[in-house]
């Protein structure tokens, strides 16, 4: 279905489809899965996440150019306020976590006040900061309470939620291993978390880190289009079919720099002997990677091979897993 459906995206004549990529400046004929999950993915959500739904399908579904303009306009409208949002519920959040929080089982946080529409994004990027089981909640216009959790994928939190009570505490809740919803009465806000802390106790679950697998060590210098292209033929990726991860060792060279709106993003670039490569890693806080980069020691790196089309530019490029001082 993906590999197929990009070959159709591709050549699509929709005018919605044409007036989204002229929004974000990407170019039609080489739109990858990448682009798909970060790009265009994120403005159909966001329609749903900060007004209706009905403004996608409209986009979609539209054959007026001048309409297909308009709405993808909305649409990079929503998804501008969409992460103003997420940014917001981030720092009232981590505001309201303690010191200790990187110790504690279940983080859980809330405010009536918070859009419900991004708070499953908040929390994610709460889970890569702390490594723990989140839970956010606000309230929906009849005052009961509605939430977002994830967790790390050795906690699944549709159990976490049964143990705590299920179908005789939560109104509703469900989802799949690491991600999930719930709602409660709100007279029984204040017993979320004795209940999920408990639960995560009864669970018996030791919150390691999660392990790296690699498939292959290459030099610098294998980082070619040639390369990328054998890469390409096991494609499409995505999470049952996950990109191949190689191991650069002992780069001599590296210089950085971090970016985006919040600077948690990270750009290397990598140079080893006459061989040099830009390597890029976006991350939803900040990375752990500062010591081990400052420290002006070669550097083992975990890394995909892509091939980015950002504003019609093709360049050949390193996205980057993790790193560490090299052994």
């Amino acid at each position: 279905l993906v590999h197929f459906g990009l070959i159709v995206l591709r050549q699509s004549h929709r005018q919605g489809i044409l007036a989204l990529c002229r929004a974000i400046k990407l170019h039609q004929p080489l739109i990858t899965v990448v682009d798909i999950a970060f790009l265009i993915g994120p403005r159909l959500n966001a329609a749903s996440r900060m007004a209706h739904g009905l403004q996608a399908y409209r986009l979609l579904t539209t054959t007026d150019p001048i309409e297909a303009m308009a709405l993808a306009a909305v649409l990079e409208g929503n998804n501008r306020a969409r992460r103003a949002s997420v940014g917001a519920v981030l720092a009232a959040a981590e505001a309201m976590v303690s010191e200790d929080a990187s110790e504690a089982s279940v983080l859980i946080c809330g405010d009536p006040a918070w859009s419900l529409g991004v708070l499953g994004l908040a929390a994610s990027r709460l889970v890569e900061r702390y490594h723990c089981p989140v839970f956010l909640w606000s309230k929906n216009g009849q005052g009961e309470i509605r939430g977002s959790c994830r967790a790390i994928s050795s906690i699944n939190v549709v159990d976490l939620m049964r143990l705590a009570g299920g179908d005789n505490f939560f109104t509703n809740f469900g989802g799949h291993t690491n991600a999930g919803g719930f709602s409660l009465a709100s007279s029984r806000l204040g017993e979320l978390h004795e209940r999920l802390t408990v639960a995560y106790r009864e669970l018996k679950v030791v919150a390691a880190e999660e392990e790296l697998i690699l498939d292959a060590e290459l030099p610098l210098t294998a980082v070619t289009t040639d390369t990328a292209r054998l890469i390409d033929r096991l494609g499409p990726f995505g999470l049952e079919n996950p990109k191949p991860v190689f191991l650069f060792r002992a780069i001599p060279s590296v210089t950085a720099r971090s970016f985006g709106t919040d600077r948690v993003h990270l750009e290397l670039t990598l140079g080893d002997g006459d061989v040099s490569c830009r390597a890029i890693g976006f991350f939803m806080s900040p990375t752990h990677f500062g010591s081990v980069l400052e420290s002006g020691q070669p550097i083992d790196l975990a890394a995909t091979l892509e091939q980015s089309y950002f504003r019609g530019r093709q360049e050949l490029r390193l996205r980057i897993v993790d790193c560490r001082l090299a052994e």
